[in-house]
Formats: structure tokens, C-alpha cells, sequence
């Protein structure tokens, strides 16, 4: 199992709120995120409204692609105190189970739930550029902000063009058109 990847499900956790997040990639919605996401919030409502859930509640959030299209539709689970669980292959008649075993029993609803080779390729990987897809809402700023979004923005603004241009050389970005030329390099002669 993962540990709490944003500081948001950080709090959500510590407050005692369930967060359930859907991976609603161009994957996921072919897979059916959308119908997925529909039922976890009809399903939350009716359950808040029998006072099943607890004090806390339960928050939803969508997140992009994390890369295991095939695995589609993902959903996280994270539950106070305890480590969050990746579901796969989610369909929508498989929320009330996931809710009432995982989220109100605290079992594990083991016929969804994503297998140990997940997260094993998970732990293989270095994402760069994709540090955070499938872990932040891909629409929501104020998440990619909470994981250091725009730093190197922030940063590049309070530098001359020249320093950025050395920035760039330094760091040996190259270009991606075949050619794999150093950005630096290409930006120094325009």
C-alpha cells in the first residue's frame, strides 16, 4: 500500500474524513468514470443521510491518468488510520461493496482491490514530468499548488533570461523531435 500522497488527503485523514478519489482520465471516462463517480457520490449521500459514515464524512475527488489504463476505472480509498487501497477495474455496481465492506466494515473488498504487482511497478518508477498524474485533481490548481506546482515558474521569474537560458544547459534538457538537441543550446542562438 502507498503512503498519503498530498497533504489535502493528509488533512482529510487526520480530520477523520474518508477520501474516495476516481481516476477520470480519457481511459478511465472510456472504461466509465463518469457512471463510477455518479454512484460513489448517490451512494455517500444516502449513506451520510443514515448516519453510516461517522463524524467525518466522506469527500470525492478525481484525479488523471496514473499510467495503468488497462486497469481502469481506479479508485483510491484513503480512510483515516488506515493505508490507502487502490481498487481496479471498478464498475459501478461495485460501490456499494467497496463502501460498506472497505469504508464502513474497514475490510478490504479483495475482489477489486488492485494486486501486489501494482504497486511493486509503482515503487520501479521515477515520473519526472508526471510526478503527481493519478495523485492530484487535474483541474483543481489549488492541489497542484499544495504539491509545489509553479516553482520553477516562481523561480524562473526573478531570473535574467541569460540565467534561465544557462539553467536550461545545465540541466541537459534536450528536445523530444528526433534530434535531441540540448533546449539550452537552441535557446542561447534565438
Amino acid at each position: 500500500m502507498e503512503a498519503v500522497e498530498t497533504k489535502e488527503q493528509a488533512t482529510e485523514q487526520n480530520k477523520g474524513t474518508v477520501k474516495i478519489t476516481v481516476c477520470k482520465s480519457l481511459s478511465g471516462i472510456a472504461e466509465g468514470s463518469e457512471l463510477v463517480y455518479q454512484e460513489f457520490e448517490k451512494q455517500i449521500k444516502e449513506l451520510e443521510a443514515n448516519a453510516e459514515l461517522g463524524p467525518g464524512g466522506c469527500n470525492m475527488g478525481q484525479v488523471g491518468c496514473r499510467g495503468y489504463c488497462s486497469r481502469d476505472v481506479l479508485v483510491d480509498v484513503y480512510v483515516p488510520g488506515q493505508d490507502p487501497v487502490t481498487y481496479e477495474k471498478v464498475k459501478p455496481e461495485m460501490v456499494v461493496k467497496i463502501l460498506k465492506d472497505h469504508v464502513i466494515g474497514g475490510k478490504v473488498f479483495k475482489k477489486a482491490a488492485a494486486k501486489d504487482d501494482y504497486y511493486e511497478n509503482l515503487k520501479k518508477q521515477t515520473r519526472v514530468a508526471l510526478e503527481f498524474g493519478g495523485r492530484i485533481d487535474p483541474e483543481n490548481i489549488d492541489e497542484y499548488l499544495e504539491v509545489g506546482g509553479y516553482t520553477g515558474l516562481k523561480k524562473a521569474l526573478t531570473m535574467k533570461p541569460a540565467d534561465i537560458i544557462e539553467e536550461i544547459i545545465s540541466s541537459g534538457l534536450r528536445g523530444k523531435g528526433g534530434g535531441g538537441f540540448v533546449t539550452g543550446h537552441k535557446w542561447k542562438k534565438a
